[in-house]
């Protein structure tokens, strides 16, 4: 799951800049074969954590109306705790209890529901909480951080280009790695439900697979800050907010 493999290059970049050390920096994608040869680690690393700078001036949306208008014939599918409804013409993987094909009319697309034996994201975005002093950076925009990762994500979802421009560089500093979360996140979606709060990221024209379908991701958070994944893969937008939004805890 390609959210993963951005959070773990995340907490690495954390763990690269949180504790003031120096260690070799990392190459980013964006990066061409010549700027790696012509650049120190110190400016790869800068070049790198401006890059993350500017993706968290992604504040979240509210979703279209009709995102919120799910088909009475869609049926509800539970898989590891979350229940989405899902178009009725559905089937499970056969390689993958997890995965599960749709077709809504002419519109083809997937849903992916994250298996906890995969990676502790929990534990992940736990630690990279525990590597800089959020309470602070959050502060220094008068935002209350409560230490966990939904408050976490609520506060960098507020935050603009305007603000970060202005932030000191401590703070600048310690935000800036957050930034790899949502790299490549063209909208964000904020919906909040009983019992649970969803983030939606709409990846579409950054990521899409070989069938070319557009991607989704739902981040659930639960009243306790516990995180639930799902993935959606699908051309048509309003099909994959629909299935988004209709996710819910057990």
């Amino acid at each position: 799951m390609k959210k993963l493999a951005i959070l773990i290059a995340a907490v690495s970049l954390l763990a690269l800049t949180g504790c003031g050390g120096k260690a070799e920096a990392p190459v980013s994608e964006a990066e061409t074969t010549a700027e790696t040869t012509t650049l120190s680690d110190e400016e790869r690393l800068a070049k790198m954590q401006a890059n993350y700078l500017k993706r968290l001036a992604l504040t979240a949306s509210e979703l279209p109306a009709e995102a919120l208008d799910i088909p009475d014939d869609w049926e509800k599918l539970t898989v590891n705790g979350v229940t989405l409804r899902i178009p009725a013409d559905f089937a499970e993987d056969a390689e993958d209890s997890t995965t599960y094909s749709f077709k809504c009319g002419d519109v083809k697309g997937y849903v992916n529901f994250y298996e906890d034996d995969e990676v502790d994201i929990n534990g992940l975005y736990k630690s990279m909480l525990e590597m800089t002093d959020l309470k602070s950076a959050f502060g220094s925009f008068g935002l209350e951080f409560d230490g966990t990762v939904r408050s976490m994500y609520k506060n960098l979802l507020t935050l603009t280009a305007e603000d970060l421009e202005s932030a000191d560089e401590k703070t600048k500093n310690d935000l800036s790695s957050f930034g790899a979360l949502f790299m490549f996140t063209e909208k964000m979606y904020d919906l909040e439900k009983d019992g649970c709060e969803l983030f939606i990221s709409d990846m579409k024209d950054s990521m899409k697979d070989d069938d070319g379908n557009d991607a989704y991701s739902v981040d659930i958070f639960d009243d306790n800050s516990e995180l639930y994944v799902v993935t959606i893969g699908c051309k048509d937008e309003l099909t994959a907010l629909r299935i988004a939004a209709s996710a819910e805890l057990e």
